[in-house]
């Protein structure tokens, strides 16, 4: 995705990743998924991205959007360096799927939610492990 800010991340500090996706109807090939990372304590914005899903071509359900914004924001996070993070996100599907709460039966999602998990996990983007995140809450 394409970030938009960066700034100098402590690396003991607590950050906040919010992601949202959306699609125009549902499902759609016109989608769109974002993200910010905040400093927990002050607000401060430290970086953000956003990519289109699917223009004119594959049609994305709200819930692929969703996913896809929480991975680009898991490694928008990992790239800036972040290594504790509270996650909010304001699609119970995704966020009870990642908690353990609902199952992932969606042949669409699984895929998803397996990139998703492998980032929180330690798992890059590429598939290089790196330090698992220090998850201090999920919302």
């Amino acid at each position: 995705g394409t970030a938009l800010l960066s700034a100098e991340i402590d690396r003991d500090a607590t950050y906040v990743l919010r992601w949202d996706g959306g699609v125009r109807n549902n499902p759609s090939s016109c989608a769109g998924a974002g993200y910010c990372i905040l400093h927990a304590e002050s607000g401060a914005e430290v970086r953000s991205g956003y990519e289109y899903l699917g223009m004119g071509g594959t049609a994305r359900t709200s819930n692929e959007a969703e996913y896809i914004a929480l991975c680009l924001g898991l490694e928008g996070a990992r790239r800036a360096g972040v290594r504790k993070l509270n996650l909010e996100g304001d699609s119970e599907l995704v966020v009870r799927q990642i908690e353990g709460t609902y199952a992932c039966k969606s042949k669409r999602l699984r895929p998803l939610r397996r990139r998703a998990m492998g980032l929180l996990q330690g798992g890059g983007a590429d598939g290089a492990g790196t330090v698992p995140f220090d998850i201090w809450g999920i919302r």
